[in-house]
């Protein structure tokens, strides 16, 4: 552990304190927990880029907000009312803000819904509890506005700058025949992290800016250039274009962090073309290479043009909605319907039955059901595990330490080492401790302990119960509907590219097709650390490559002037990739020997790129 990494957690949880105390100054002890989900909104959402948008996203947190507040308001009113009030309120929250590939955003919002709902406050302090809610909706834009301002040029341009690195690193490692799948991994990362990037700065959820559709194009070619460099083979001509691939690459670099300087990778680049006379140009693959390098200058050159107040403006106007179709079989659902329904049940329990204690209930089932039943099992050992440990503890300490001010202390070495940690059952250690302890600052901890630990048992069995029973949602089940939403998107994807090379298409639609191809394929790897699948390892690298060559085919195809014979073949080529395996293998050697044919050298890279679409398309089936 480093002394900067120390110094950022340690600022960060000063931070965090220093803003609960003066949001409870300003809006009263009873609102204290409404600044402790803010700030955790903040910091959740920090991850996401919501500046493009600043007002409506503004005006949607704070209708969240008071959303959550006026329900849960009403619903602690009445016992008999909260039943339907809390079911509808739970599910709406769950099903909106659990997201089918990106990462979930519900945990706060619910949280705060469950700490309203168990601290209600008198009819006069209503409106001051809504004013508290409003202002933290806006304390989270606040810090989206500070903090992501220019968040995709700035870190959109250090990913790409990295990625130049690290192909530099794996064709060097390359010269040497020195193994280089670490560095694939890392190429794979920062693709993804930058395409996650790319997916929030989208208008109206499809729309990408004119910095965002540049930048895609980038990331693409260099991500192409990486796969081509596999096939690089150890002869003396192919060595010498790794060297000047090396040296554009490191001036393609320094261009991200300042665009300046494309003026020396334009004239690093017109020696490179002297060099290699596309005319005479015979290996396919290294005039693939030139293409892509040639497409990143311009692309770069394009990316200077545009000014600064230009970068995140709409081009195009509204004419075509994407959405993913969602249905009651979805993990969405399922989650919702779980959630509320256990919420419900808790919240019912403690109200009915007036348990003073009964908000653990609520806590531990909110903490248990899950979207994935497979991930219910660790978390329910570890959440008992945790809670009986920090019980200890507090037990231990509030024994020994009588002093209010030292048991404060205690309470805030436990927040702050619960930030270093990661493991859930870790972090619920820490949380137990603080819980416990912050209730039982003038009390016993022993009862309360001791009461904790029977409601969260008890919580635990109901949360168990319904993640069995009541729609479960397994791995598997999750896989099936990956795998199938991954492969019409990428069929979907080859046929905008078609249309496009007929004049029609949309260049949004396609752009967002392979973003959300990304996301899928996080989403599958996410799934297989519960469940170690080499299939779907295998099947995302395979359909990985299938996809950079589809994009490709759209690069040379709207960028050069595509021939009568091209054009005859890739007039069926969408109907093979949706025909059987039979047809695909005659179709690749009739590609094969029309560019051999073909006279044209720019016919002969879109031929043999159309046939090593083909060529994948049949290695998938051949796995399935």
């Amino acid at each position: 552990m480093n002394k900067k990494l120390i110094m950022s957690k340690t600022i960060l949880f000063v931070a965090i304190i220093g803003f609960i105390i003066i949001f409870k100054s300003i809006f009263g002890n009873e609102n204290t927990l409404i600044g402790v989900t803010t700030i955790t909104a903040m910091l959740m959402f920090l991850e996401r880029d919501l500046t493009l948008a600043p007002w409506k996203n503004t005006f949607t947190l704070i209708a969240l907000n008071l959303f959550i507040g006026c329900a849960s308001t009403l619903a602690s009113m009445n016992t008999w009312l909260g039943i339907p009030i809390n079911f509808i309120a739970i599910f709406i929250l769950g099903y909106s803000l659990l997201y089918n590939l990106k990462k979930p955003m519900y945990m706060p919002f619910v949280l705060e819904y469950l700490f309203i709902l168990a601290t209600p406050v008198s009819i006069e302090l209503i409106p001051n509890r809504l004013s508290a809610l409003v202002c933290g909706a806006i304390f989270i834009m606040v810090s989206q506005l500070v903090i992501n301002k220019n968040k995709f040029k700035k870190v959109g341009n250090q990913l790409l700058a990295q990625l130049c690195k690290n192909i530099i690193k794996k064709a060097e490692y390359i010269k040497v025949n020195q193994q280089y799948e670490g560095i694939d991994k890392d190429i794979r990362e920062q693709i993804h992290l930058f395409t996650t990037l790319l997916y929030d700065r989208r208008e109206e959820d499809f729309y990408l800016t004119e910095e965002g559709m540049i930048k895609l194009n980038l990331a693409v070619s260099l991500e192409k250039i990486s796969y081509l460099l596999d096939k690089v083979k150890y002869e003396a001509e192919q060595q010498e274009m790794i060297d000047d691939l090396i040296s554009i690459l490191d001036q393609i670099s320094k261009c991200f962090n300042d665009l300046a300087e494309i003026d020396c990778l334009d004239e690093i680049f017109k020696t490179l073309l002297s060099k290699y006379q596309i005319e005479r140009i015979n290996d396919i693959e290294v005039l693939k290479l030139l293409n892509h390098l040639s497409f990143i200058k311009n692309n770069l050159e394009e990316l200077s043009k545009i000014e600064n107040n230009q970068y995140n403006l709409e081009r195009f106007k509204k004419h075509f909605v994407f959405k993913i179709e969602l249905d009651r079989n979805s993990i969405k659902f399922s989650y919702a319907c779980r959630l509320a329904i256990g919420i419900t049940l808790a919240a019912f329990l403690t109200d009915f039955f007036k348990l003073t204690e009964g908000r653990w209930i609520m806590f531990t089932v909110f903490s248990l059901i899950v979207p994935i039943y497979e991930q219910s099992k660790q978390k329910l050992k570890d959440r008992i595990f945790a809670t009986i440990i920090g019980s200890i503890i507090v037990v231990i300490l509030f024994s020994i330490f009588h002093d209010l001010t030292i048991r404060t202390i205690i309470l805030m070495g436990a927040g702050y080492i619960g930030n270093y940690l990661k493991q859930y059952r870790h972090t619920t250690i820490c949380v137990t401790v603080s819980a416990i302890g912050a209730a039982a600052l003038m009390g016993d901890a022993l009862v309360l302990s001791e009461s904790r630990i029977l409601f969260v048992i008890f919580g635990a069995i109901i949360a168990l119960v319904i993640n069995r029973f009541i729609l479960p949602y397994r791995l598997e089940t999750h896989n099936k509907q990956l795998e199938k939403l991954y492969r019409i998107t990428i069929e979907d994807m080859m046929n905008t590219v078609y249309e496009m090379t007929r004049g029609n298409g949309n260049e949004h639609k396609l752009k967002n097709l392979f973003i959300l191809t990304s996301l899928i394929e996080d989403r599958i790897k996410l799934n297989n650390q519960l469940a170690v699948n080499i299939e779907n390892q295998d099947m995302v690298k395979d359909y990985r490559l299938f996809l950079i060559t589809i994009y490709e085919l759209y690069i040379w195809a709207t960028h050069h002037e595509i021939s009568v014979n091209v054009q005859h073949v890739l007039v069926d080529i969408g109907n093979l990739l949706k025909g059987n395996q039979a047809e695909l293998i005659p179709a690749i050697e009739e590609g094969q020997r029309q560019i051999q044919l073909a006279e044209d050298i720019y016919d002969k890279v879109i031929l043999s790129i159309i046939v090593e679409i083909l060529q994948e398309e049949e290695s998938i089936k051949n796995k399935e």
